[in-house]
């Protein structure tokens, strides 16, 4: 976001985005640049070897997407660069030919293949390599210079080539960060990753943030002396003409999901209406007109398939004796009732179907489906070998909050433990208090123990701002997982975090593209439910149906009445025993009510409920 802001603060036109090897954040920059009128190059820099083998080197190729057809390219390539990773992802020059089309691809850092043989003295390899990448791009081929102090060695022989071969230069900025004095932040990230066995001050140097034309002119020309001013120029104004031809927007999915099942509609009629005899609601008038209605929406919508998928999923669990507890404003849907998606008969209930789903909604239905924890990973299992290649689980990452902005900057800094405690208190009531999730230098120096470190360390709570509630890491999501209507590279390329497959984006980014998102959640609730269903069969040999037990019952009311209810999900706590007491249900709406109250800011209508209840 950051990024973004500062471009669009400088009028930049255009803000490129090349991460090494990953494509984790290239929806979100496309997202937050064009909210700020900024144009998104979307990119990566690849690691290139010459052959698979374990002893060939990786080495930097910066490639940028020109439009549809490159992003697509661009994500089939970091989808094979894991499927052949050691140690970092890597992908060979005959994978970069075989889906060159749509990319741009410049010569790369002082990192790359041209820029190592330049420094170990190979012209004439750094000219091969020049020559096949001149070969396959052609016009999307450029030189690439750099102001940088490493780059400083092997420009003047990228100048030589990309004139012997006819090809034009560009001039571009290794931006690790935002702002120059973002500095001191990057040199602490540096250090943290090296460890005890790196460097003791690791540091790019000067130069790395992200630079205006005026700025990069004279930082190139300092660098390069002997170029000339309109070699210099020609060089800024391809960053401009790059921009110019890059010509993407994602593609929005045409369905939520594929045709996983044939002639959908028919079935869909057939599986409600069978679902209304096994429910005996068959010829009653008010549920056979909620049940059109309901099939007139969805069907309108195209989200047959979607009811479909979770009936799917809701039937394996409880033939395989997985208890599934579906929650939320799905419980308004007759539909999802007859599918034996839920168990809550709306019109009992008086839930309303217009709040999960109707004709204006711009998202996707959701339907979470909470499943006993003990059995989720059989679920997602089941979940990934019906529904592929269709279904991935959904990355998360896990951010720097406040302990782990305390614990690095105690790490980086030396940090007394008195002083630690301190910062790590202020940062936590920071958090939890006043919910600030993006922290500004401001938010920091109004707590003594930020201000008393500043004067110690200068830039302390600048850092301290920068690093909290930035992306640390890479995981799996706990129960996430995104599905594909068409192959996934139209959106995201498939990565790996711990060894495991996943869409590389979070959940913000799939649902910003228009893909559907499901959660398959396994919660010790569910379980402890499951547990006690398990205990009363082995000791009395009756089998519970969750499903079938009353909700009037007289002794279960009076123990709500008296908020007797450890261990009751969602009304263990102090406040939700105390609005039981108050409004002493005599009915389970009454019950769902206190659920309902115990609530940020619909809490403020108890004493008017209750008031109303005892006015009755």
């Amino acid at each position: 976001m950051r990024a973004a802001d500062f471009a669009a603060k400088l009028e930049q036109p255009a803000l490129a985005l090349t991460d090494h090897g990953v494509t984790y954040g290239l929806i979100d920059h496309y997202r937050l640049a064009r909210e700020r009128g900024v144009k998104p190059i979307m990119g990566c820099e690849l690691y290139l070897v010459d052959t698979l083998d374990k002893e060939s080197p990786r080495r930097h190729l910066t490639v940028l997407v020109q439009n549809q057809a490159g992003y697509r390219n661009l994500m089939r390539l970091v989808t094979r660069s894991y499927e052949q990773m050691y140690y970092k992802p890597r992908v060979t020059y005959d994978d970069l030919e075989a889906h060159q089309g749509g990319l741009v691809v410049l010569s790369g850092c002082p990192s790359g293949h041209i820029g190592k043989a330049i420094e170990s003295g190979d012209l004439d390899l750094a000219e091969r390599y020049f020559v096949r990448l001149s070969s396959v791009f052609g016009d999307r081929f450029y030189g690439e210079v750099q102001h940088h102090e490493s780059a400083r060695a092997i420009c003047r022989q990228i100048v030589e080539l990309a004139s012997k071969h006819g090809v034009r230069l560009v001039a571009t900025n290794d931006a690790h960060y935002v702002e120059k004095q973002d500095r001191q932040t990057h040199d602490v990230v540096l250090k943290l990753k090296a460890g005890d066995k790196g460097e003791e001050d690791p540091t790019y140097g000067e130069g790395f943030h992200i630079v205006t034309r005026s700025e990069m002119r004279d930082l190139m020309r300092s660098a390069h002396q002997w170029m000339s001013g309109v070699t210099l120029e020609s060089c800024l104004d391809q960053t401009v003409e790059i921009a110019d031809m890059v010509d993407f927007e994602f593609e929005k999915p045409e369905s939520i999901l594929p045709p996983l099942w044939e002639d959908v509609t028919t079935q869909m009629f057939q599986r409600c209406q069978n679902g209304m005899v096994d429910r005996s609601l068959r010829g009653k008038t008010a549920y056979e007109d909620r049940l059109a209605e309901e099939l007139r929406v969805v069907l309108k919508l195209g989200y047959s398939e979607y009811f479909l998928l979770c009936a799917d999923v809701t039937t394996w669990a409880r033939q395989n004796n997985v208890l599934v507890g579906p929650r939320g404003s799905v419980c308004g849907s007759l539909m999802a009732y007859v599918l034996g998606i839920t168990h809550v008969d709306p019109l009992v209930h008086g839930t309303m179907f217009e709040r999960f789903l109707h004709e204006e909604k711009k998202s996707h239905p959701d339907i979470d489906l909470d499943v006993d924890s003990r059995h989720q990973s059989r679920v997602l299992e089941y979940v990934m070998s019906r529904f592929a290649p269709h279904a991935f689980p959904i990355a998360t990452f896990g951010r720097w909050g406040p302990g782990g902005v305390t614990n690095d900057l105690t790490t980086a800094y030396g940090l007394s433990p008195d002083r630690q405690k301190a910062i790590r208190r202020a940062m936590t009531e920071l958090h939890d208090e006043q919910r600030v999730f993006v922290a500004s230098e401001a938010d920091l120096t109004q707590f003594g123990a930020f201000r008393a470190t500043e004067e110690d360390i200068p830039g302390f709570c600048r850092v301290a701002s920068r690093l909290y509630s930035q992306v640390r890491y890479v995981g799996r999501h706990p129960g996430g997982v995104v599905f594909c209507p068409a192959p996934h590279e139209s959106w995201f390329a498939v990565a790996k975090a711990k060894g495991e497959s996943l869409c590389a984006a979070n959940y913000v980014d799939v649902e910003h593209v228009g893909l559907l998102k499901m959660d398959f959640l396994g919660l010790d609730a569910v379980a402890s439910v499951a547990k006690t269903i398990e205990a009363v069969e082995a000791r009395h040999g009756e089998k519970v149906d969750p499903g079938s037990i009353p909700l009037g019952d007289a002794e279960t009311l009076r123990r709500f009445t008296m908020g007797e209810t450890d261990g009751v999900f969602q009304f263990e706590t102090r406040g939700a025993r105390d609005i039981l007491r108050e409004i002493e249900p005599e009915s389970f709406l009454e019950v769902a009510a206190a659920t309902a109250l115990n609530r940020p800011g619909v809490s403020a209508n108890l004493e008017a409920y209750v008031a109303g209840k005892r006015a009755r």
